[in-house]
């Protein structure tokens, strides 16, 4: 349930981001619900129509319907604050994915000159950073295993973020390096020099 909710608003802001589309305050509120809409719908079809016997989601309809569901939000919500003081590092997930948050929204604040070069040259990086933000920040509130979701997304994604922007902005540098002309090129300098003359 809780992974659903997280994914479907990554997959809609990667695939806006895919298809250019720009992201105005009523999208994000869109994209903001979607996860919860959809899972609904999935929730309510399946206590209309239990084909396969009752599930997690359809009992849980039940209990809404039949005003019994506040004590299993408490008990949830519950358990997802008491997960960032689980153990002595989940305190501080929080910190990592906000400063993480941070990172990708504005690398030039941070003076994160290759990421930012990166970003210049696969624009879909900010785009698919975000997607994997958002289902980490998501996963984390919308399940009740709370931050040990977005703590066990780290150890993946961080790696291979890291590897995905030193192999772009190696690109962008090795561009750079061969777009300038062979003959003369005095890296020390900076500048170009004509054949035959020193400088």
């Amino acid at each position: 349930m809780g992974g659903t909710i997280a994914m479907t608003p990554a997959y809609l802001l990667l695939l806006a981001g895919i298809g250019g589309i720009r992201i105005t305050p009523l999208r994000v509120g869109l994209i903001a619900v979607s996860g919860l809409v959809l899972i609904t719908a999935f929730a309510v079809l399946s206590y209309i129509y239990p084909a396969v016997g009752i599930s997690d989601i359809s009992a849980f309809v039940g209990h809404v319907v039949h005003g019994s569901a506040g004590p299993i939000l408490n008990r949830k919500a519950s358990a997802n604050l008491h997960s960032v003081t689980e153990t002595w590092f989940t305190p501080i997930v929080p910190i990592v994915v906000a400063v993480i948050g941070l990172m990708i929204v504005r690398p030039d604040w941070l003076r994160l000159r290759t990421l930012v070069r990166a970003m210049a040259v696969e624009p879909l990086l900010r785009s698919l950073f975000i997607a994997i933000w958002t289902a980490g920040v998501l996963g984390w509130l919308a399940d009740d295993s709370g931050v040990s979701v977005t703590a066990a997304l780290l150890p993946l994604a961080l790696p291979l973020a890291i590897v995905i922007v030193t192999m772009a902005a190696e690109r962008d540098g090795s561009d750079a390096l061969a777009a300038q002309p062979a003959a003369g090129w005095n890296p020390s300098e900076g500048r170009v020099q004509a054949p035959g003359r020193q400088g």
